[in-house]
């Protein structure tokens, strides 16, 4: 038995349910990849069951596979999301630069992210118009968040590595997302090594956030201020449950890096 690992960039990846469960027993007594073993964003022909998978965070997830261009499935005869890889729309970009707490607000804060993505080459820039209306920060201040497009699926991205990103964060209605998984954020298909960025996002569980403010205590007097004496809600990357957008207060005066939403 084996499997083939391979890129299909001319292809609409379309995720149909049900997925499969992590090591799923097979006819021949083998199991199939544990997720653990590959990274997310991972595509595999399993010859066993005979169909393309993805590793979609923590499970393995079955592809259906169709020429670009042609048009999205009949809903009577087939179901889930439909993943365009060479047009996705909707990214979850990291800075390249860094900011001190003064950024001049939300505003400010959107139009350091327009900048930063506008300045650096990243995957999937050629797929979307990066203006004041597309490009946001994933930031919330004492009052307010910038929040994602719900039922839209995500892509992440790192400004100025165009290697770095790939792998998919959907998001559902609501306030929180359809999934985060216990995945860290810091491996290369996501933000592409262990760094902070400031949030000030309210926890809502180790696998989802709210999009309220954590507090409005922790958000550098709504992002206008770079006192040492105050403090902003931040993120790390190297973590695998909340503390990816809430593991803490830092002062103002240190420089984070934004995580910026591009809605095309």
């Amino acid at each position: 038995m084996f499997r083939i690992v391979f890129i299909l960039p001319l292809f609409l990846i379309i995720l149909t349910s049900p997925a499969l469960a992590d090591c799923e027993l097979i006819a021949n007594g083998t199991t199939l990849l544990a997720p653990t073993t590959r990274p997310p964003g991972t595509i595999i022909y399993n010859v066993d069951h005979g169909y393309f998978q993805g590793c979609e965070e923590d499970t393995w997830v079955r592809l259906r596979i169709a020429e670009a261009g042609v048009s999205q499935c009949n809903p009577a005869t087939c179901s889930g999301d439909v993943i365009d890889g060479n047009n996705i729309r909707n990214y979850f970009v990291l800075t390249s630069a860094t900011f001190d707490g003064n950024l001049g607000g939300l505003a400010g804060a959107n139009a350091a992210c327009l900048s930063d993505l506008t300045a650096n080459d990243w995957r999937g820039k050629e797929n979307v118009t990066l203006d004041a209306t597309t490009v946001r920060a994933w930031l919330c201040d004492a009052t307010t968040c910038n929040d994602h497009l719900p039922d839209t699926i995500y892509q992440f991205a790192r400004s100025g590595d165009t290697g770095a990103g790939g792998a998919f964060l959907p998001m559902s209605a609501g306030s929180i997302p359809a999934t985060s998984g216990t995945q860290s954020w810091n491996d290369r298909l996501r933000l592409s090594g262990g760094v902070s960025y400031w949030t000030n996002r309210a926890e809502s569980s180790a696998s989802s956030w709210a999009n309220s403010p954590y507090q409005a205590s922790t958000s550098c007097t709504s992002w206008t201020s770079n006192d040492t004496g105050i403090s902003g809600r931040s993120g790390g990357s190297n973590n695998i449950n909340q503390w990816r957008w809430s593991v803490g207060n830092t002062a103002c005066n240190n420089q984070l890096r934004l995580i910026c939403i591009v809605d095309d």
